[in-house]
């Protein structure tokens, strides 16, 4: 049986605990290890092409896409051989477009992946995938179908992370549509569950959108509590989504209490 290069191990731990930066030092040192070659795709092993892979999904969440690309675009030669590593790299590819604002294209890439059905775990992330398109664009009953979909499949595949990113996502749903009670419920269940599996990635993502929720409440001691609690972890991590979200809102927050020394120093972050 092949061993689990160390560095492997931590890289896969740190992301799923969302902790991105580590995630994408430790695969970075996984591949100088193992002494791969861009020059020579055909050649790499396959913790090489799993380092690569999560080298790729970390840069993508630190919002690095010029990076995620360069990386998929190696990943299409390297990940041939094994076709559930492939369909991530494609995964990646579809959420690269949809944090590009190219909803048509990231469709196109989860519904061939739904399609394909090459692994659970993939099928449920272009589920969720399919789920991000139809909430960016309007049609919130298509998101929850999507999202409940893919929370079915996570459960049957055991993947307690991605089944915990569902209820986060469905909750968001509840809150666009302004029913805040169901995504409060959502965003403090999210956060207890978290905590208790270590998801800390998911932890800090519950805090920022219930904090956004008690602002739109005018619930600003909550909201500054809730962000405050969050920004930490997320310039820890180099989550570049998130921090600017709150960075904004805190800036927001400190203007509305007449703080504007306070809010130019946070819009000057």
């Amino acid at each position: 049986r092949e061993a689990v290069d160390p560095r492997l191990a931590v890289s896969e731990a740190a992301f799923r605990r969302g902790t991105f930066g580590l995630a994408r030092t430790q695969a970075d040192a996984a591949l100088s290890q193992l002494g791969v070659r861009t020059d020579r795709l055909g050649d790499w092993p396959r913790p090489a092409a799993v380092a690569l892979v999560l080298r790729a999904f970390a840069a993508t969440w630190q919002g690095d896409l010029d990076a995620a690309r360069a990386d998929i675009g190696i990943g299409r030669t390297v990940t041939s051989p094994w076709p559930e590593l492939r369909a991530q790299i494609d995964y990646l590819d579809g959420l690269c477009h949809y944090y590009a604002g190219e909803l048509e294209v990231a469709r196109r890439s989860f519904e061939a992946l739904v399609a394909e059905g090459v692994a659970l775990a993939v099928t449920a992330a272009a589920w969720a995938g399919l789920g991000l398109c139809a909430q960016r664009g309007g049609d919130l009953a298509a998101a929850r179908r999507a999202y409940d979909e893919s929370r079915r499949i996570a459960e049957h595949a055991g993947d307690r992370a991605r089944v915990l990113n569902m209820t986060m996502n469905l909750a968001t749903l509840d809150h666009e549509a302004g029913d805040l009670g169901l995504a409060l419920d959502g965003y403090n269940r999210v956060v207890v569950v978290a905590m208790r599996l270590g998801n800390d990635g998911a932890r800090v993502r519950a805090l920022v959108n219930r904090g956004n929720l008690h602002w739109g409440l005018g619930l600003v001691d909550e909201a500054q509590s809730d962000l405050e609690a969050a920004l930490p972890e997320l310039e820890r991590t180099g989550n570049a989504y998130l921090e600017g979200n709150v960075t904004c809102v805190m800036a927001e927050l400190a203007r509305a209490s007449g703080r504007l020394q306070q809010a130019q120093q946070w819009i000057s972050r």
